[in-house]
Parts: structure tokens; sequence; C-alpha cells
């Protein structure tokens, strides 16, 4: 049976919400309190409401559950085009010369489609996308 909430999601409040893209974050409550300036108590307890109206029993469940919530495809988005844009600062001159200027060994070969290439690094096979999000989108690095 389909669930009204996979097709309009609950009404959350603008904390719920917040709280909920930390979670997304993979941040626990303890440090989404000291962000939010309350209580780990308080957090749980904006957790167990947000469990009870997505009828989750835990955290998994509330992850999966609001995966596809407006507010945090959002999120997600607003902070992919972030780090796309700090990577685009940080390789001016392609991602190879940036391979090159940070001392990072790697090997490139073809991808299994046309045009594409993967990089192997430290033994992973990476897209091009990886490569810039693990080693040139740190927060570090700006």
């Amino acid at each position: 049976m389909l669930e009204v909430w996979k097709i309009k999601p609950p009404e959350l409040s603008p904390k719920q919400i917040r709280v909920l893209q930390l979670v997304h974050r993979g941040i626990g409550n303890r440090m989404i309190a000291a962000q939010l300036g309350v209580t780990p108590g308080a957090i749980a307890g904006i957790l167990g409401a947000i469990k009870r109206k997505y009828r989750a029993e835990n955290r998994t469940q509330i992850l999966d559950r609001t995966y596809h919530h407006p507010a945090i495809v959002a999120d997600r988005d607003k902070r992919d085009r972030e780090r796309e844009e700090r990577a685009r600062k940080l390789v001016p001159g392609g991602l190879d010369q940036s391979l090159r200027r940070a001392g990072i060994a790697y090997t490139k070969t073809p991808g299994k489609h046309a045009g594409t290439f993967v990089y192997r690094i430290d033994g992973q096979n990476l897209t091009p996308r990886q490569v810039v999000m693990d080693y040139f989108s740190s927060e570090e690095a700006q």
C-alpha cells in the first residue's frame, strides 16, 4: 500500500527541517545540538517527532524516508553546487594539471563510455567528479 507521505511529505517545522538536513549530512546529535545552541535531548526530541511523522523506527529509516523531501534535495543540490564551484576555482588548468601540482600519483584510463576517463589513485578507480570531491573540495582548500 502506498503511504500518503510518499506522495506528499508531512509538514515539518523549520527547526525540524534544519535538524533533518544536518542528520542527512551525517552529523551526530551532540554536534547538531552544539551548532543549533540547544541540548542533545532537544535534538533527540525533534528526531522523535520526525520519526513519528514518517512512521520510522530508527535514524536509518528517517534517512531513507526523507531522502526525497524537497528541503533535503535542495540542501544536497546546494552543497553539490558549492563543492563544484570550489573545485572550479581549484582546478583552473584542468584536473590532470591540478593532480600533478598537488603531487598526487595517478593513472588515467578510458572509462566505459566514449569520452569518459577513470583515475586510479591509491588503488581506487575514481570518476573525475569523485577525484574533485575527494581531493580538492575540502573546507581547508578554500
